[in-house]
């Protein structure tokens, strides 16, 4: 990747945390146990399945 994909990637992912952490319910943030396993969630149903898209 040349520099100017990385700092795409980087801002892609930047708007993709916020999108979650706005998504992610008050009961996910009691510890980071239930943190991860909504982050996961979304993974799985989400962002996972469109990333490997392209494979």
């Amino acid at each position: 990747m040349n520099r100017e994909e990385v700092e795409r990637l980087k801002e892609l992912s930047d708007e993709m945390a916020q999108i979650l952490y706005r998504n992610t319910p008050l009961e996910a943030w009691e510890n980071l146990g239930t943190i991860e396993q909504h982050l996961r969630q979304q993974w799985i149903e989400v962002i996972g399945p469109h990333v490997g898209f392209f494979y």
